[in-house]
């Protein structure tokens, strides 16, 4: 399976191994019908009741979303599970690696906009946190879910203009 013209083939695409604390519970790949992208699809389910979706989509760019879902949240499990989406962003050994840990540039990006796990927030992260030879476009959204949980949604996208 091996969408048209891509830049970016899977050969170039890693998918991700173990997860300490974590079980792979599904994996697909496709073919977006919309924009021809190939996609590839990891759904893990932490120990502690966290689950995480890996999303790498690739053809002209490549795109990372990981989205982690917070079984209980406190300011300790938002902490450990942006260090697990820092680990997962690794382990996809793309052109791409943050200058310091997601969590330090998180905190930092929180404290300067004066965000808190109380409340929702999508917020670019500067380009200039980041290590990669192509153009980069990053992101961090979170919100609250239910009573209890919380939804952390980060993006990178490598390539493009």
């Amino acid at each position: 399976m091996q969408a048209n013209n891509c830049s970016f083939s899977r050969e170039k695409i890693t998918l991700i191994g173990n997860l300490p604390s974590a079980k792979q519970v599904d994996s697909q790949k496709g073919i977006d019908a919309d924009s021809n992208e190939l996609v590839q699809t990891q759904s893990f389910s932490y120990n502690n009741g966290d689950k995480v979706v890996v999303e790498q989509k690739f053809c002209d760019m490549y795109n990372l979303t990981v989205s982690y879902s917070l079984n209980v949240l406190s300011k300790s499990n938002f902490q450990d599970a942006l260090d697990r989406i820092d680990y997962i962003v690794k382990s996809v050994h793309q052109d791409y690696e943050l200058k310091a840990p997601l969590k330090l540039v998180v905190d930092m990006l929180m404290n300067q906009n004066r965000f808190s796990i109380n409340m929702p927030f999508d917020i670019a992260i500067p380009g200039h946190a980041a290590r990669s030879k192509d153009f980069v476009e990053q992101n961090i959204a979170f919100n609250n879910v239910g009573e209890t949980g919380g939804q952390i949604n980060f993006y990178v996208g490598l390539g493009g203009e």
